[in-house]
């Protein structure tokens, strides 16, 4: 029947490359074709103290930016491998435990902050999630900017961008 043939093409394409683009913003340079390559979820990042991945243990204060690293779960308390030829993430990215109304931006790191928001959130409100496709800096870092407030913030990863020339590169 068509139900099994559909189910078996969609987990055929959810273990290969899934997409390819050229002149991506997700590339190192915006001339190379990058591929999609699928993770199983990891989670890269978790602010909070009880539950901390990565090497922040505190909220996100108001009208900062902090810089991270896509190599942050390299530690022991995380699951994510995300390879140094990594030039963007596909994320889902929450915030949690929020005491004023305000949004997250996240971009590469030493670059312009965007005048867009990529999270937006209220207090009290349970944890709010938004899928974020992270451009990152050359040396794989990434900027998370809290307009108000302070928030806890989660970063999952599900998938990375790389260079179509650098697949079998570690």
């Amino acid at each position: 029947t068509l139900l099994p043939t559909l189910a078996s093409a969609l987990a055929i394409a959810t273990v290969s490359v899934v997409a390819t683009t050229s002149g991506s913003p997700f590339a190192a340079d915006s001339a190379e074709e990058t591929v999609f390559v699928p993770i199983a979820p990891c989670r890269l990042l978790d602010t909070r103290p009880d539950t901390n991945v990565g090497p922040r243990s505190t909220p996100l204060p108001a009208d900062t930016a902090v810089d991270f690293g896509s190599h942050e779960g390299d530690d022991d308390d995380s699951t994510c491998a995300i390879p140094a030829s990594a030039t963007a993430l596909a994320t889902n990215v929450t915030a949690v435990g929020a005491n004023a109304a305000s949004f997250l931006t996240l971009w590469p790191a030493g670059g312009d902050r965007p005048t867009t928001s990529s999270l937006n959130y209220l207090p009290a409100a349970p944890p709010t999630p938004n899928a974020v496709l992270l451009p990152l800096a050359d040396d794989g870092r990434f900027s998370i900017f809290n307009r108000n407030g302070t928030i806890d913030v989660i970063v999952g990863v599900n998938g990375y961008f790389r260079a179509t020339d650098s697949i079998g590169a570690p």
